[in-house]
């Protein structure tokens, strides 16, 4: 029960001090120690003492599955609606790539507790991550005019605090090592900081000026984003592939998770429409609490 309290007490807390006209950089700072720290800190913890089977793909193919369809269907849309290049580039990547950590973390341990944030990791870092970090930043270059370089994509990948810790503790787990003792300890405290740091830096980045009144490619890329991917992602792991457990059940959840806060900055820092973007990331993740809902009712009424 304190798990989902401290999700509308931290979110509404960032909200509050919006009013309070914070610091311009007390949302970064807060980010910055969430994939500096708190981030890297609950890999480390979790990843090593995972007993890695054939299900875990299911989360981590998930986002790769989500952006695919929605980089070939928003194409398409966008073409046939006469979207402007850089639109299409925005809605691409804020509504085919999901907030598996900022929010997908927190969320899950409140549903599911410790294997709930496993289920999240796993999407996170070889999921979401790596394919905002890949063909997510081939995607931003090619609707901004630009080109990108398989190696300037390695670079930004390799610089990573939260993937270099993904990669050195799925090698402690393949050699059968976990941390210990003091060591165990420091990482247990630094990852505790992942929910109410993450959900802050969230409600500080919300706008909600002009929210509620939303374009139409919004409530498109949207609708795909909370309804369409999660249902997609359903369809095939629980219905199709007759999968059961948490696994399964979390990949829905955070198919259907709003758009992501790393993918919004990399459109913004593209020129991919700044304005259409940060209206697509502040409603899509208020609207998510809604949706979440109603998915989590319906795994777990088929799990």
């Amino acid at each position: 029960m304190l798990s989902l309290l401290i999700i509308p007490l931290c979110l509404g807390g960032g909200l509050l001090l919006q009013r309070l006209a914070p610091p311009a950089w007390l949302p970064r700072l807060l980010s910055l120690a969430v994939i500096n720290v708190a981030l890297p800190a609950l890999i480390l913890e979790k990843i090593p003492i995972l007993q890695l089977q054939e299900e875990h793909l299911l989360p981590v193919l998930m986002p790769w599955l989500v952006f695919s369809v929605g980089w070939l269907g928003f194409s398409y849309l966008g073409r046939r609606a006469g979207w402007e290049r850089t639109t299409k580039g925005g809605i691409i990547l804020t509504c085919s790539l999901g907030n598996t950590s900022f929010v997908g973390i927190p969320v899950m341990h409140a549903l599911w507790g410790a294997a709930g944030v496993e289920v999240a990791i796993l999407a996170d870092q070889p999921g979401s991550f790596a394919a905002l970090s890949t063909v997510g930043i081939a995607a931003a270059s090619w609707y901004a005019g630009g080109r990108v370089s398989v190696g300037a994509i390695a670079a930004r990948m390799a610089k990573f605090p939260p993937f270099i810790a993904f990669v050195l503790a799925v090698v402690l787990n393949m050699a059968a090592w976990a941390p210990q003792g003091l060591l165990l300890q420091g990482l247990h405290y630094g990852g505790l900081l992942v929910v109410p740091f993450s959900l802050l830096a969230v409600g500080l980045q919300v706008e909600l000026r002009g929210l509620f009144r939303p374009r139409r490619e919004i409530l498109m890329g949207l609708g795909y984003k909370l309804l369409l991917a999660p249902l997609m992602i359903f369809v095939l792991y629980m219905l199709l592939l007759q999968q059961r457990g948490l696994m399964a059940m979390g990949s829905v959840l955070e198919a259907a998770m709003g758009p992501m806060v790393t993918a919004t900055l990399i459109a913004e820092r593209f020129g991919l429409n700044p304005p259409l973007v940060r209206q697509v990331l502040s409603l899509g993740i208020l609207l998510s609490f809604f949706t979440l809902v109603f998915w989590y009712w319906l795994v777990q009424s088929m799990g």
